[in-house]
């Protein structure tokens, strides 16, 4: 909305510098006739009623043409610096008040020759033409707009106009204002004493639309915005929870279910299928299904198999006994060759033996003692052959 009201102060200023460029074209301004271009300008001014009066002046602040009276000449001068801004194109000057104690602000536009300022074509624009526009806008009636100029002071006001203008914004407006740039928002007060929300936004000229919007309102429909928006979330929740309520019991019974069926296939019973609509449910129901019967015949091989190897280790057991008998007493006539073996070779592995002779005795020992465990592992064959009944 601020930006809004900017845009139309600003339209409202730009209709002004539109007027003034094409005065400035008028022939009679062109061959220096400021007499008959003061003529010229007379009609305008009556189909301008919120302009007080136009000027024509030189560069250096002589004025050529003045259309108001007598009593008010000198009210609008023009000094070398409003000369250079206008090398940048129209200016929209400051608030100004004349002898007559009315308000209003300079519009001025160059009139350029060859590239070159020939002229100043000024207009003299009410304080009650910016007034008239920001009422036009038909913002809330608790609200208030004020339009200020390069220094803040207040152009016009929606409340209280004429008691406030050329004051200054309140310190905590001019606060808001301060810390943001084109565009800002704060909180701040009224002139009135009343707490106001404060948006604005800066026209093209450097003047500012300021809007004050009450705190009160605002926070009552942001209050009731927050409390449907929660009781929404709530809402929400509710129904949310009732859901995965109802799809968690649909969930868990047959789970459930399918626990006890487990339990049955553990005790060896009959497990039941659940009744569901869940198809991976009732597939696992068919599996476990399936289990049982596997689990049923599993027992009866497993039964058969246990008879079978019982009586197969009774058999090996006599057998071991009897292998036990022989082999402890064989056992150290097999250690000693090995022992032969492993001494001699373990020497010959380590470079202890260096002479050949003694190389050769230990070769013999390896091979002798060898050829006897190999007599004996014959005999522990034969042994087993009359065991198996093959000898």
């Amino acid at each position: 909305m601020s930006r809004s009201i900017a845009n139309a102060v600003d339209a409202e200023l730009h209709t002004v510098v539109v007027v003034l460029n094409t005065l400035s074209t008028a022939t009679t301004l062109e061959d220096d006739d400021f007499e008959g271009f003061g003529r010229r300008l007379r009609p305008v001014l009556r189909q301008q009623p919120g302009w007080y009066g136009i000027i024509l002046a030189r560069p250096d602040g002589t004025m050529l043409v003045d259309t108001r009276a007598a009593d008010a000449s000198g009210a609008a001068p023009l000094d070398a610096a409003d000369t250079a801004r206008l090398t940048a194109g129209p200016e929209i000057g400051q608030l100004v008040r004349d002898q007559q104690n009315r308000w209003y602000f300079p519009v001025r536009v160059p009139v350029l020759r060859d590239g070159q300022m020939q002229y100043v074509l000024s207009a003299l624009v009410s304080a009650t033409v910016i007034r008239d526009a920001i009422v036009r806008q038909r913002v809330p009636p608790d609200w208030v707009i004020s339009i200020v100029d390069q220094n803040n002071r207040r152009v016009a006001r929606s409340r209280a106009h004429d008691e406030n203008i050329g004051g200054q914004l309140s310190p905590s407006a001019l606060a808001v204002m301060a810390a943001g740039g084109a565009e800002g928002f704060g909180v701040s007060s009224t002139l009135e004493g009343e707490r106001i929300y404060t948006p604005y936004s800066r026209l093209r000229s450097g003047w500012a639309a300021v809007l004050g919007l009450p705190t009160g309102p605002a926070d009552a429909a942001m209050r009731q915005a927050i409390a449907v928006y929660a009781g929404g979330v709530l809402l929400s929740i509710a129904l949310g929870l009732l859901g995965a309520a109802w799809v968690g019991h649909t969930i868990t019974r047959p789970i459930a279910e399918l626990r006890e069926a487990a339990v049955a296939v553990g005790s060896r019973q009959a497990p039941e299928i659940p009744d569901t609509s869940i198809c991976e449910v009732r597939e696992l129901g068919f599996a476990l299904q399936a289990a049982a019967e596997e689990l049923r015949g599993s027992d009866t091989e497993r039964d058969a198999a246990l008879a079978r190897e019982r009586a197969a280790r009774e058999v090996a057991e006599a057998a071991d006994r009897s292998k036990d008998e022989f082999l402890g007493v064989l056992s150290h006539e097999l250690r000693t060759p090995l022992n032969a073996v492993y001494g001699w070779a373990r020497m010959l592995q380590a470079g202890q033996i260096r002479d050949e002779a003694t190389a050769a005795r230990a070769r013999d020992a390896i091979v002798r003692n060898a050829g006897i465990q190999m007599q004996m592992i014959e005999d522990l064959l034969d042994l087993s052959r009359i065991a198996s009944g093959k000898m």
